[in-house]
């Protein structure tokens, strides 16, 4: 791993939540997304968020050929407690074919989820 991305991994948290977000941004980097699992599993709300976010862009551009332990670092991300994560991947997903057979059971379960934000953020644009 570059020591560039070493050194934004161990800074302050606005820094690892920047980070996910250029990991996201930049084409063709698969090689980075293990560093997006490992952003899910931060002790910093808004970088888990940034790190959900760019799993499920990654799950929607992949679609049925994600790799199966991103969809399962996603779905681990979506059971941790609160709405800000569900959120954050509710606004991505929600622009994904729905008929997805990777996409279709998250948005099933964001849609039942017990925060009203997130099933409202989850169905605006798959009705």
């Amino acid at each position: 791993m570059p020591a560039r991305i070493l050194a934004l991994l161990s800074g302050p948290p606005r820094t690892r939540a920047d980070t996910a977000i250029r990991i996201r941004r930049t084409p063709h980097a698969a090689h980075l997304l293990p560093v997006l699992v490992g952003l899910g599993r931060d002790v910093d709300p808004v970088v888990r968020v940034g790190a959900a976010v760019g799993l499920a862009e990654h799950v929607i551009r992949a679609d049925d050929t994600s790799d199966p332990i991103l969809v399962q670092a996603l779905d681990d991300q979506l059971g941790l407690d609160g709405a800000q994560i569900a959120a954050g991947a509710a606004a991505v997903l929600r622009r994904a074919a729905v008929s997805s057979t990777v996409v279709a059971p998250f948005v099933t379960r964001l849609l039942s989820h017990r925060s009203a934000r997130v099933r409202a953020g989850t169905s605006g644009g798959n009705r």
